[in-house]
């Protein structure tokens, strides 16, 4: 059975006019991204996103990344705003295990 450790690791990042990336720490395969105050827009193939491009998340939002192997998704996560407000997002990170 799956299960999700906490790792200890968190992150406050305001996203604004340019793209943003996580810090991801060591082991951290999985994670909880909450987006709060203004509406962004991300990728997560290392792309980079625009105010006009990307999957767009609203304000309320909550993004779940969890993959046993794979660190990508969180690697190559960029973030910026959609509108004309800068947007905060919450992200703790986790160990997922099989």
């Amino acid at each position: 059975m799956p299960i999700l450790l906490p790792l200890g690791g968190q992150q406050t990042l305001t996203i604004s006019t340019s793209a943003v990336s996580l810090t991801v720490p060591d082991r951290a395969n999985a994670a909880i991204i909450t987006v709060e105050t203004a509406s962004i827009r991300f990728w997560d193939t290392g792309a980079v996103p625009t105010s006009s491009e990307g999957h767009l998340a609203t304000s309320g939002t909550s993004i779940v990344y969890s993959d046993a192997t794979e660190r990508s998704l969180l690697t190559n996560f960029q973030a910026i705003r959609a509108t004309g407000t800068d947007a905060t997002i919450q992200v703790s990170y986790y160990v997922y295990r099989n």
